[in-house]
């Protein structure tokens, strides 16, 4: 799972908002679901449902009454992150009418939790965007790193960034892109 291009069909990845009846089926669904509104103007909705351990953000364009923006996510308890929003898989990296842009609900998700994590596969454009928000999660003053397997590799403090992404294997490669999830943290890990 990862960032998908908008497409005129549904696909295996894109939770099939790609078709347009489903998409307004869906939209329908969450305004009339039980649900939190972050934010609401009059030409979209940003909710967010919670139901057992999958939390589902949305925004919702009314004149049409479909979904432009889609995240899911489930909660686990990690032993070295504690609480975490875990297999954070988004659909659409942009979404028209979203105050502050995506990159702001990767920050929301961390007011509620110890830490985020991305799903184990995610596109290219999904590796671009965790990376975006690692960087900025660690001049902020979190932790971030890579998952793998059952094992943290930690950005070490002070170091540089991208010579760390490079070092590290941060890209993935053919034979581990389903093992690598990126992560940010409220809590300082190891020796920071």
């Amino acid at each position: 799972m990862g960032f998908v291009l908008p497409a005129s069909h549904t696909t295996s990845n894109d939770y099939g908002m790609g078709d347009r009846d489903h998409n307004r089926q869906q939209a329908k669904r969450f305004l009339t679901g039980p649900h939190k509104v972050l934010h609401a103007d009059d030409r979209v909705v940003l909710g967010i449902s919670m139901h057992a351990s999958t939390i589902e953000i949305f925004l919702v364009r009314k004149a049409e009454t479909t979904v432009t923006y889609y995240l899911r996510s489930e909660v686990a308890e990690l032993e070295e992150l504690g609480i975490a929003a875990t297999q954070v898989a988004v659909w659409r990296r942009a979404a028209p009418g979203l105050i502050g842009g995506t990159s702001g609900i990767i920050h929301m998700l961390l007011d509620g939790f110890n830490a985020v994590v991305s799903a184990a596969s995610v596109t290219p454009a999904g590796q671009r965007y965790w990376l975006d928000r690692m960087a900025e999660a660690e001049v902020n003053g979190m932790t971030v790193g890579l998952v793998r397997g059952s094992g943290l590799d930690l950005f070490p403090k002070g170091s540089d960034f991208q010579e760390w992404l490079k070092q590290s294997n941060a890209w993935g490669d053919d034979e581990t892109p389903n093992e690598l999830r990126y992560f940010i943290s409220k809590k300082p890990l190891g020796d920071q």
